[in-house]
């Protein structure tokens, strides 16, 4: 709540970004992270950064509307910390080479009219080199505000 206090105080930005949970770690014990800088209202710019993945390899982005924790079968002790329920599911690539080294970051507009509320958002990044074959990010709560 201090970030949302902040942001108000300065930016006048009801809107605020809570992270939460911890990722799930990949090639060279390096756990990706997530995290957005912005005012999370509608026809605002918002930036979200991918940091510490496998380097060129993929992140699956997937969106819900609630926290959630999901223990992932199979190796690795992974949790999905988002109830999905979207049919959006986003694949982007991430820059650099190797372990760790692993980036994005992705400049945009939350659209006009945007339904006001909650959106839950977690990434996993297509990892060849753990058990698992992925690692995933912490979890984003974005509360749109006007």
């Amino acid at each position: 709540m201090l970030n949302a206090a902040v942001s108000f105080l300065f930016n006048r930005c009801s809107a605020f970004v809570v992270p939460y949970g911890s990722g799930c770690a990949g090639s060279g014990a390096f756990v990706p992270a997530l995290a957005m800088t912005c005012c999370p209202s509608p026809g605002q710019s918002v930036t979200l950064s991918l940091t510490q993945g496998l380097g060129g390899a993929s992140a699956i982005f997937f969106f819900g509307l609630a926290q959630s924790a999901i223990a992932i079968p199979g190796p690795g002790s992974c949790t999905l910390l988002i109830a999905p329920v979207w049919p959006l599911i986003v694949t982007l690539p991430l820059s650099g080479s190797g372990p760790g080294n692993g980036s994005l970051a992705f400049l945009g507009t939350i659209p006009p009219g945007s339904p006001l509320g909650i959106v839950t958002m977690q990434a996993f990044v297509i990892d060849p080199g753990v058990s698992q074959g992925y690692s995933n990010t912490n979890a984003l709560e974005l509360h749109v505000q006007p």
